[in-house]
C-alpha cells in the first residue's frame, strides 16, 4: 500500500504490518467496523452530511480548517454548490488484508453477483 502526496507530486510505500502490530483485535475492534454495516450507513449520507462529519473531524483534529474550502479543493476548485457526493449506487466495498479468509472471498463474490462493488486487495 503507498501514500499519495498530491502536493509534493510524490509516492511513498507504507509500513507493512500486523493487526496485533497495531494493538487491533478482531472481535473487539474489526467486527465493529463491520464493512457491509459501514458501507450501508454511508449510503444515505448526503452532501451536506458528509460536509458536516468532515467539519467536526478538522474541529477535533486541525483547527481553523475548513470542510467545504477543503471538498472544493480536493475536488479541483469546483465551487462547493456544484459538487455531486454520494449520488446513486456509488459505494464500494474494498477490503484490505495480506491474506483473506475463504469466507471473505466467498462472500465478496457472492455481492459481486448482486451487482454490489466489492472487492479483496
Amino acid at each position: 500500500m503507498y501514500q499519495i502526496n498530491k502536493i509534493q507530486n510524490k509516492i511513498t510505500k507504507l509500513k507493512e504490518c500486523t493487526f496485533s502490530e497495531l494493538k487491533f483485535k478482531e472481535r473487539e475492534h474489526l467486527q465493529e467496523w463491520q464493512v457491509i454495516k459501514y458501507a450501508s450507513y454511508c449510503s444515505s449520507l448526503t452532501k451536506d452530511n458528509i460536509k458536516d462529519i468532515y467539519q467536526s473531524y478538522l474541529d477535533k483534529h486541525y483547527k481553523n480548517k475548513s470542510a467545504e474550502e477543503l471538498l472544493v479543493e480536493f475536488f479541483d476548485g469546483q465551487e462547493y454548490e456544484e459538487l455531486e457526493l454520494n449520488k446513486g449506487a456509488t459505494q464500494r466495498i474494498i477490503l484490505v488484508a495480506a491474506k483473506f479468509r475463504k469466507e471473505v472471498t466467498s462472500s465478496v463474490l457472492w455481492l459481486m453477483n448482486y451487482n454490489i462493488r466489492a472487492q479483496c486487495i
